[in-house]
């Protein structure tokens, strides 16, 4: 059940300009939702464009559910971070960026490169470094752009640099939990784990239910 409150994020399904409304397709569940153009803030224009990355509240309306309080999801995750961590634009994407780049372990490289992988994809090359520096985010992007590898390589850095720096005298004990909506992609993230952290010596599991 979708909370009226809750902020959710979707990508645009369509979007006529000129009669100013369009539908949003949520992340969450594929569910489509209502988008007028007066939901935009003010900040916003109206070149609103399929395969945009928004972020809302859901209002019920008499015909349905509608967003509210629109936002490019690009401009949240500028905004909840430092110039020093700003994320990579596309034109630094282009001109030559490389998993190296990216201050990742040796053996999580190593890993990437088994897998065939040299550049990262936008969301990857935008993510990584805010989830390497601690911030919270919220990322969007297509189906098969690589949103697993986006938090699964930092989150691997960043558990390889604390088993690193304790010489691995900690108790085992949970140190991070993926939480996915189906069985499917839970057992997908799984893999993905075990690929990119295949010469860490990092453990990992997956809990569903029947």
């Amino acid at each position: 059940m979708l909370k009226e409150t809750q902020r959710m994020t979707g990508t645009v399904k369509w979007y006529d300009e000129k009669k100013g409304f369009g539908f949003i397709t949520l992340d969450r569940d594929g569910k489509d939702i209502f988008l007028h153009h007066t939901a935009l803030q003010p900040n916003e224009d109206n070149n609103i464009t399929s395969g945009d990355c928004l972020t809302f509240t859901i209002q019920p309306q008499k015909k349905g559910l509608a967003a509210i309080e629109v936002t490019r999801l690009e401009e949240v995750v500028q905004s909840r971070i430092s110039k020093k961590n700003k994320p990579l634009q596309y034109n630094q994407i282009d001109s030559g960026l490389n998993f190296a780049d990216l201050d990742l372990d040796s053996k999580i490289l190593q890993a990437v490169r088994d897998s065939g992988y040299e550049a990262p994809t936008p969301i990857q090359a935008q993510a990584i470094p805010i989830i390497l520096n601690g911030k919270d985010m919220i990322g969007c992007a297509q189906t098969g752009t690589g949103k697993t590898a986006a938090y699964a390589l930092p989150i691997l850095q960043r558990l390889v640099s604390i088993k690193n720096n304790n010489n691995m005298k900690t108790k085992r004990k949970i140190s991070v939990l993926v939480v996915a909506p189906t069985r499917e992609l839970a057992i997908q993230i799984k893999d993905s784990f075990n690929i990119y952290g295949k010469y860490t010596g990092l453990r990992n599991t997956v809990v569903y239910g029947g």
